[in-house]
């Protein structure tokens, strides 16, 4: 039997015992999990939960306040009632511990840690999850959660948007006597400075490339000593910052820790969800200023400025004498043939001279 025939065998017999085991374990799983709300069946609890949620979309959801048991048709009405409970002075009592809470949602959190069921139902909306943490986040979404600046009472949903507040409109921090830019830690305003002065004090001892902080340089010395001290324990694969080593070590782990609270997807990184669950809401919330654009990340908002508007072309490839707006964009043309061949044509050159 040849080489050819002898693989075709051994694929034809793999495929065979994994179609054999498939049918052993079909042969097990006898149960069947039916809709609540139409005739449709299904094999695993998971897809009947995502498929009911389509009931949710359609019909539209009712909010009932768990405390009087009104109904509403938006949540923004049901957290807006909830503030005529504030006044009644309640207390809620844990029926296992008996520890009691006067906040409704400390309560449900707490009860969560006594719950030992594999699907979590919502009782203010009836969605389901299959994740603590993600039902946990969910419960959140029902209670006003809005930041309070204390100096003129503007109300923010993010803590990163309230420190932009107080640091654009109250002057706290550093201001620059240039432009009057406030900078809330010094570093920051010794960076903003550069800016002004075109100084950067760090050089680096291989190349002269100037830096603004001395972190900056010492990262930027990796680049010459190939310098990779941060070695992940599972693969031994090396890394230059320790921010790699954390993201690459997600991709050994077996649980995807996020789950879209819209569409069930699941994520390993929490910048993963954070951005998947933007596409749900169809508004972008960064706003370009110098036009009517907007997107769903920072990042790019970015991209979009320095190609639309800006039209720099800061990154260049060597070998090839182009320029490219993105640094991203760089690295893909790295990876072409026409740069390898440019490449080498330059190291012929180099060794012949």
């Amino acid at each position: 039997m040849d080489d050819q025939s002898s693989l075709d065998s051994d694929y034809s017999s793999s495929t065979n015992k994994k179609t054999i085991s498939n049918l052993k374990n079909a042969k097990k799983s006898n149960t069947i999990y039916h809709c609540e709300h139409c005739p449709e069946q299904f094999l695993t609890k998971r897809a009947v939960v995502l498929h009911s949620r389509s009931h949710l979309k359609l019909k539209g959801v009712t909010f009932t306040c768990a405390l009087c048991q009104e109904t509403f048709k938006t949540n923004d009405e049901l957290i807006e009632h909830k503030y005529v409970h504030d006044s009644e002075n309640l207390c809620f009592t844990c029926n296992k511990c008996k520890v009691a809470f006067s906040n409704h949602r400390d309560y449900l959190y707490h009860k969560l840690r006594h719950t030992t069921a594999s699907v979590f139902k919502c009782e203010e909306c009836s969605y389901t999850y299959q994740v603590r943490k993600s039902f946990k986040e969910h419960i959140a979404t029902h209670y006003d959660r809005k930041l309070k600046c204390q100096l003129c009472g503007t109300t923010f949903k993010q803590n990163k948007d309230l420190q932009t507040h107080r640091r654009n409109f109250h002057k706290t921090g550093i201001q620059c006597v240039e432009c009057g830019k406030n900078n809330q830690t010094r570093r920051d305003h010794e960076e903003h400075m550069v800016s002004h002065t075109g100084v950067k004090v760090f050089q680096c001892l291989y190349c002269g490339k100037g830096f603004s902080r001395s972190a900056l340089r010492r990262l930027h010395a990796r680049k010459h000593t190939k310098s990779k001290p941060y070695e992940c324990e599972v693969c031994l694969q090396k890394f230059v910052v320790k921010n790699s080593l954390s993201m690459h070590m997600i991709t050994h782990d077996t649980e995807k820790r996020y789950e879209c609270h819209d569409c069930g997807k699941q994520y390993f990184h929490r910048n993963s969800i954070i951005q998947h669950t933007r596409k749900h809401m169809n508004h972008g919330l960064y706003k370009c200023p110098k036009c009517e654009r907007s997107y769903a990340t920072y990042q790019t908002l970015c991209e979009h400025t320095e190609v639309a508007h800006i039209k720099k072309r800061p990154f260049k490839c060597d070998a090839c004498d182009v320029t490219f707006v993105l640094k991203r964009s760089l690295q893909k043309h790295m990876k072409t043939r026409y740069h390898r061949n440019n490449a080498y044509a330059m190291t012929v050159n180099e060794t012949k001279h």
